[in-house]
């Protein structure tokens, strides 16, 4: 990402602390249904979360037994995440400030890679499969080409979605589980359940 990315990530996150007030004490970000449908069948392990955000994803793996490691490009809004974590008395989650152009983390590391309206096809298809151990999976949602024409859509351009077609092929060397649509009224999503071949 570029440096006006980043500045303009941490614009975002002050904004909505400083809408929060002085304490995020109660404050729970909200997971992603389909995280829950898709972890639900699996046993808790190792954890990655790229491009967390406020970490509502990773704060509810965490819970459920995850070890999480959770990163995003915004020193801002991991120290809120962190903050958020803390006050529920989370501790295992991994925090880490970096820019997924250049994250490398360990290969054949990760029981399961979460990536979450964060599209980038040339970086994140071979970081997520690079990153999960043989048998691991992949749980991704994105914008889905609909939600350009869902009213009141901030997204205009069509680079930032996916069609279930594209989807199907974005991680060509993974056994696709399961794909879907999901239509609702605030957003439309294209969202796929993955896992690494054993050999």
């Amino acid at each position: 990402m570029t440096q006006g990315d980043l500045d303009r990530w941490n614009a975002k996150y002050m904004k909505w602390k400083t809408e929060q007030g002085v304490s995020l004490q109660g404050i729970i970000p909200p997971h992603d249904e389909w995280l829950e449908i898709c972890a639900k069948s699996m046993t808790p392990a190792s954890a990655l979360d790229l491009a967390c955000g406020l970490g509502g994803n990773s704060i509810w793996l965490a819970k459920s037994g995850w070890e999480v490691t959770a990163v995003d490009i915004s020193p801002v809004g991991l120290d809120l995440a962190r903050q958020i974590a803390a006050n529920q008395q989370v501790s295992n989650i991994s925090w880490v400030a970096a820019d997924l152009d250049e994250y490398y983390p360990e290969k054949n590391s990760f029981d399961l890679v979460i990536v979450f309206r964060y599209l980038d096809r040339t970086r994140i298809p071979s970081l997520a499969i690079e990153s999960l151990k043989p048998g691991g999976q992949i749980v991704f949602e994105t914008f889905s080409s609909k939600e350009l024409t869902r009213p009141n859509s901030h997204i205009k351009n069509p680079q930032f979605t996916l069609q279930p077609e594209e989807l199907r092929n974005f991680f060509p060397s993974a056994e696709v589980v399961k794909i879907d649509e999901c239509d609702r009224v605030d957003s439309c999503t294209v969202r796929l359940l993955a896992k690494k071949p054993i050999h």
